[in-house]
């Protein structure tokens, strides 16, 4: 089953963490995932980690997000270690040393590690950067 990586973007676009990585199962615009995101602001900003939501609202037929992205496949393996990337993207946010979204920092580790391919750091740049 392929591990489908996006970026979720909320509506409501706070300055700092409006987005989150989503892992799926499935494309599906109801499909259930994993959402990796940060909360809070440096230096004491934390990793969460929320399991099985359902990108769409029951009751209200609403997605989560605003849009998403999709960023690629994953294979297993790489999928056991976002949660590690996560937690040393919050630990270099609280540094104060990151000039750019955290997510960023993560895809482009991942595919200069060829884990997603090719262009996938370019659609993160321009999902999170979108042109005023």
């Amino acid at each position: 089953m392929p591990n489908y990586l996006w970026i979720g973007l909320y509506e409501s676009r706070p300055e700092r963490h409006a987005s989150c990585l989503v892992v799926t199962y499935e494309t599906d615009s109801d499909a259930f995932g994993n959402l990796y995101t940060l909360s809070g602001l440096p230096p004491h900003c934390s990793a969460e980690e929320l399991r099985s939501v359902q990108l769409v609202d029951a009751e209200t037929d609403s997605p989560l997000f605003v849009s998403r992205v999709l960023l690629g496949i994953i294979p297993d393996n790489v999928m056991t270690i976002l949660p590690e990337y996560v937690r040393e993207a919050v630990v270099i946010v609280n540094d104060g040393v990151l000039d750019e979204d955290w997510i960023v920092l993560i895809v482009r580790s991942f595919e200069d590690s060829r884990f997603l391919p090719e262009g996938s750091l370019t659609r993160a740049q321009e999902a999170l950067n979108p042109p005023q």
